[in-house]
């Protein structure tokens, strides 16, 4: 099988970047999907979660494929230096914006207003919990000297892999769910969600041969229609949503997400898109993810519509990103500012 140039890899990373990005703002415009109703509006958004519920996971797959191999382009220092600054100085300005918001819009937000209140409140995002994925990348990226040791080693990555599929993702989440609690002492003893990390590198350096790929993909549609079923299901017989199947690092999340991820890398999609606005708007997607969960409120009122309102899950997530996308290539424009949409300057 022919290896993938590194630009076509470049091409369809970018593309996964971008759209990932947009997933994440369908996620957040159809939020009623938290609160169960038997509507045809919280169908929709059931449906929507589903669909795109892969979006968070392909970030951190993203930066498995680009990252976990740092060592072939720079040594450890750069990488915690960079990494941490394009990353740590955003989520602590956004994560203090938010916060400094709904203290301004309420007094008793927080109990106290001592230093540690504050300081916790920040790095718990207690203002935008929705940032929780920044604190996820900022703990994994402790672990990356350790496994760039074995990206030479990939038979060992899978052999990771596997038992994290088939323990975390798998045994641990039904064995909860039919009262066998205790087995999750079993797991793999990583992070659920660094599964991702992983496959992101093995799916970006492996070709797979067609047969395996159409198995991937029967699995990815499999695992977003049982899902989807399971919860409709078990939420209305129950009047509530069942949060059993709700979790990224669970086996239908996992197996949908490596369906998206190796269909953008074979089918080329990205072929009918400019290189170089893929890279642009691949460049902003941080800044984006940040910037959507302030605009999102201020766009209900001056749209005047209501989250359960179809426009607002269908077509509003496209005028939220344009948006976005026009807030963070002007902040990138002001040397002090674009720090905080990560886009800091690389030094090395």
């Amino acid at each position: 099988m022919v290896s993938l140039k590194p630009e076509e890899r470049v091409g369809y990373i970018d593309f996964l970047n971008v759209f990932s990005c947009l997933g994440v703002i369908f996620l957040h415009h159809s939020n009623i999907f938290h609160t169960y109703s038997p509507t045809v509006a919280w169908v929709q958004a059931l449906f929507i979660q589903v669909l795109f519920y892969w979006s968070v996971p392909i970030f951190l797959m993203l930066s498995g494929a680009m990252l976990l191999d740092y060592r072939k382009k720079y040594d450890t220092k750069t990488f915690f230096k960079y990494r941490y600054t394009r990353l740590l100085i955003p989520f602590l300005f956004w994560s203090a914006l938010v916060l400094l918001k709904r203290c301004l819009s309420n007094a008793h937000f927080l109990n106290n207003y001592d230093f540690s209140s504050i300081a916790n409140a920040i790095l718990g995002y207690k203002g935008a919990s929705e940032y929780y994925f920044l604190v996820w990348m900022l703990s994994f990226y402790f672990l990356y000297p350790i496994f760039s040791l074995m990206t030479t080693k990939k038979n060992t990555l899978f052999y990771i892999v596997i038992l994290m599929f088939l323990l975390n993702s798998t045994l641990v989440p039904f064995a909860r769910l039919v009262g066998l609690g205790n087995l999750s002492q079993f797991k793999f003893p990583l992070p659920e969600n660094f599964i991702f990390v992983l496959l992101g590198y093995l799916l970006f350096t492996t070709d797979i041969k067609k047969k395996y790929r159409l198995w991937i993909y029967a699995g990815a549609l499999w695992g977003g229609i049982y899902k989807f079923l399971w919860i409709y299901y078990l939420s209305g017989l129950g009047g509530r949503l069942d949060k059993g199947l709700t979790g990224y690092f669970v086996f239908p999340s996992v197996l949908l997400a490596s369906g998206v991820f190796v269909y953008f890398k074979y089918s080329h999609f990205y072929k009918y898109f400019s290189s170089k606005l893929l890279k642009l708007l691949s460049s902003c997607s941080l800044g984006i993810y940040l910037i959507h969960i302030v605009l999102l409120p201020y766009e209900r009122q001056i749209l005047n519509v209501k989250e359960s309102n179809f426009y607002w899950r269908i077509f509003c997530p496209f005028l939220t990103y344009i948006v976005c996308l026009i807030c963070v290539l002007i902040i990138k424009k002001i040397p002090l500012l674009r720090w905080v949409v990560g886009d800091a300057p690389r030094t090395d």
